[in-house]
């Protein structure tokens, strides 16, 4: 009983829902890549509640939206790659030992 006057008193109880999503990505070249985002693919990111505003009743909310997007993005990276910088092999101690030349 004490769990039933609970739950009298709360308005919303939102519903569960979900989304299935997919990413897929192609690297065309060292610095280019193309991407394609498919977002709550099978149309489950809608909006549900039960609704209890006076004790004893209850009514049903339940809205449905077109939630599924696409999303398509081209990503260039400008400069050198990281395998293409210089690597430094001696240590500061090392180079300031030949800065002093000994």
């Amino acid at each position: 009983m004490k769990l039933t006057a609970i739950l009298a008193a709360w308005q919303f109880t939102d519903l569960p829902r979900g989304s299935l999503n997919f990413d897929f990505e192609k690297k065309l070249t060292g610095a280019a890549t193309i991407e394609l985002d498919l977002y709550d693919v099978l149309r489950t990111q809608n909006n549900s509640w039960q609704i209890g505003y006076l004790e004893g009743t209850t009514a049903n909310y339940h809205s449905v939206n077109d939630t599924r997007t696409i999303e398509l993005s081209f990503n260039y990276r400008f400069g050198k790659t990281l395998k293409d910088q210089r690597h430094h092999t001696a240590n500061g101690a090392q180079n300031e030992m030949n800065r002093v030349g000994n």
